[in-house]
């Protein structure tokens, strides 16, 4: 068997110490992303609840996110729960005025034979 040539070697030794820089700042930037967001959640509790209802997330909502692991990012578990109530907002209007179509548009009744000829 043959040795690898050394041009070879020395340039997988060369790439090896960058990719690893590479990835040691990915990781640093997104910790410092997670912190950022954390700090920027955490100011949300600042606000009365008039202004986050505005912001469409509740109190209770930034209590959660805040209290996950510092690992994950707050802001997204954030944006995650004000987006389902969003959606469970929209069903619960969705399922009122259809209960309000029911109640309040009679049936519709089949017109005769003889006014469908006529037409």
């Amino acid at each position: 068997m043959t040795s690898p040539e050394p041009q070879v070697l020395a340039a997988a030794n060369a790439v090896a110490p960058a990719r690893a820089v590479a990835v040691l700042a990915g990781r640093i930037g997104t910790a410092w992303k997670r912190w950022r967001n954390r700090r920027q959640v955490a100011e949300l509790l600042a606000l009365d609840d008039y202004l986050l209802r505005d912001l469409g997330v509740a109190r209770g909502d930034v209590f959660e996110a805040l209290s996950d692991a510092s690992v994950t990012d707050a802001s997204l578990h954030l944006g995650a729960s004000a987006s389902q109530a969003r959606q469970h907002e929209t069903m619960r209007l969705r399922e009122s005025l259809r209960s309000a179509r029911i109640l309040t548009i009679p049936p519709r009744v089949a017109a005769p034979a003889s006014a469908v000829r006529a037409a």
